[in-house]
């Protein structure tokens, strides 16, 4: 679940090594037209990892969306 909007996402992809890959397909809140993601979340160490999302941007050609850095609280 997209806990930022309405939309439910769903996803596949694959790991290596300490990076996870994934394909997402979800609706566009704004226009209801489906939407292809590409996620990659990094695990950096054991507490700091990296989640950065792609989609197409106006022109078609892949944007960066969004960018979170995780880190575990101590």
């Amino acid at each position: 679940m997209d806990t930022a909007s309405t939309a439910m996402m769903t996803s596949t992809g694959t790991m290596t090594g300490n990076v996870m890959k994934t394909s997402s397909v979800m609706a566009d809140p704004m226009t209801g037209k489906l939407e292809k993601l590409t996620t990659t979340l990094t695990v950096k160490d054991k507490d700091h990892h990296t989640m950065e999302m792609w989609g197409a941007g106006p022109d078609g050609k892949p944007v960066k969306m969004m960018e979170i850095e995780y880190t575990r609280k101590k």
